[in-house]
């Protein structure tokens, strides 16, 4: 999708959740690779550091389209979108291209998925190499 690049926040309405919901652009590839990007970090990472680390906070100070300050999750890959789907919501919401990552939550993001236990070793790669 030639108007988004890795490392662009956008959000996006999930049917699914009957709101929008952000969303960090990670692959523009083939099939759109996609981080959530939720208001709370599951209470389930307390218990499991290897999950916990694969979250990175977002703060409104960094990113005041944000509500409140959120949580990144660089361990899991949302693919519920195609370009297509994409495309037909940003094209009339062009509002909800909110920018990109800062350089220094792109220097922790990529840390976070070279080390991330969730991530499949290609789309790891994918990733690092897209962003």
């Amino acid at each position: 999708m030639p108007c988004l690049s890795p490392g662009q926040l956008i959000k996006l309405y999930c049917d699914w959740l009957q709101k929008p919901k952000y969303f960090l652009v990670v692959s523009v590839a083939d099939e759109p690779l996609l981080f959530w990007i939720s208001s709370n970090k599951p209470a389930f990472c307390a218990s499991d550091p290897a999950i916990d680390a694969d979250f990175l906070q977002l703060t409104t100070e960094e990113y005041p389209f944000l509500n409140h300050d959120s949580w990144l999750d660089c361990g899991e890959v949302c693919k519920r979108f195609t370009w297509q789907s994409i495309e037909y919501q940003l094209k009339f919401r062009m509002g909800w291209i909110c920018g990109n990552i800062s350089t220094n939550t792109k220097s922790k993001l990529i840390q976070a998925v070279g080390n991330s236990e969730r991530l499949s070793t290609l789309h790891q790669r994918i990733i690092s190499e897209g962003l």
